[in-house]
């Protein structure tokens, strides 16, 4: 059986040398993040969708929370631009319009740069921002998604251009905007309506070579996989009773079937459910795996590199980083905790540091960006 010692991760750094990145000063943030290398030479980079200068000591609101009638604040995306070692460069405001809160990446034009969409609060869709290399985007141009939502990027209607899909909280929607291939989006498809849609992934769930989706609901703890038609259409095909109330979903081959498994974040619970793919659109029952308390933020990598996908999870009820390594059977074993400066808003995966290990990444509630460098041997 391995040890536990074979996870670890190192308690932080920045390139100040403090123990934890802190672009703005301790503002709130938005509720997600997201990593990539957004320019050059190559490196991990994050890119963060709420404004610098606010004295919010929570995330965000989401549309479901914004007061009927006052407008959302105008806010603009951060940029950390990694070294390679561990260390980012000062933050970088990118200057766009609407209210971005959050953050999806993919190159949505071709040419070979990670571009950026930021869900517009104050709108009905995303802010598309270009990548013009060297760290820098364009201004940002607004395109409706049939969701407040941004993310993820997917090629649905398999022409291999990235479409864009949003889930809407506010309204109980999803949408999809097919992508032109060219950083320009279609007028949106007919949203789905799911009661308190907040999250959603991306994967062949049925195995019949068309982009499904599963989409997390805030109320009443509701799953569901929509069948893709291959055309940027979906049906409803599968309703997961996972319980409690789920935030957050992700999707990692957790038994090695060769099938897309689906694991979600109960922040009433404190766990983390996996769901295993049956195939032929069929799912078994969730099992649930404590994680922490108020577990509402997932990222999947294999962090020990012991070639099985483990779950990271963040939480708004304890300091720290909850890790779940996979046993390969669908089964996760039990937390490992790693201390952060406050509770999460948001948690990313990526090699910050190039050494080949998946570092996490997470925007705590108190608006410093923790950085934990993955140390497993």
């Amino acid at each position: 059986m391995r040890s536990l010692s074979a996870l670890s991760f190192a308690a932080g750094c920045t390139s100040k040398g403090n123990p934890w990145v802190s672009p703005d000063g301790g503002s709130g943030r938005g509720p997600d993040l997201a990593g990539a290398d957004l320019a050059t030479p190559p490196s991990a980079d994050l890119a963060l969708p709420a404004g610098s200068r606010r004295r919010l000591r929570r995330f965000v609101p989401h549309p479901m929370r914004r007061r009927a009638g006052v407008p959302p604040r105008r806010r603009l995306p951060e940029l950390l631009m990694g070294a390679g070692n561990g260390t980012f460069a000062p933050v970088v405001n990118v200057n766009t319009t609407g209210a971005p809160w959050q953050i999806a990446i993919g190159d949505v034009n071709g040419d070979g740069r990670p571009d950026l969409a930021a869900a517009d609060e104050a709108g009905d869709g995303a802010i598309i921002l270009l990548n013009q290399g060297k760290g820098a985007f364009n201004g940002g141009q607004s395109f409706a998604t049939g969701g407040a939502g941004a993310g993820p990027f997917a090629d649905v209607n398999g022409d291999g251009k990235l479409d864009l899909l949003g889930a809407n909280n506010s309204d109980s929607t999803f949408g999809v905007a097919l992508g032109n291939g060219n950083g320009t989006f279609q007028a949106p498809l007919p949203s789905l309506a799911f009661s308190g849609a907040a999250h959603l992934a991306t994967a062949d769930f049925n195995g019949d070579g068309k982009m499904d989706v599963v989409v997390v609901s805030n109320f009443g703890g509701g799953t569901e996989v929509y069948q893709g038609m291959g055309n940027g259409v979906f049906t409803g095909v599968a309703n997961l009773a996972t319980g409690g109330q789920t935030r957050a979903v992700a999707v990692g081959d957790f038994n090695r079937d060769n099938k897309p498994d689906i694991v979600v974040a109960d922040i009433n619970g404190s766990d983390v459910s996996v769901i295993l793919n049956l195939g032929n659109s069929m799912f078994a029952q969730p099992v649930h795996y404590p994680a922490g308390g108020g577990t509402r933020w997932l990222a999947v990598a294999d962090f020990d590199r012991d070639g099985l996908l483990d779950v990271a999870a963040g939480d708004s009820g304890q300091a720290d980083l909850a890790v779940l390594r996979g046993q390969g059977n669908g089964t996760l074993a039990p937390a490992a905790f790693f201390a952060l400066p406050s509770t999460t808003d948001a948690i990313t995966v990526g090699d910050f540091n190039g050494d080949g290990l998946p570092d996490v990444a997470a925007v705590c509630d108190t608006g410093v960006v923790a950085v934990l460098p993955n140390t497993s041997h």
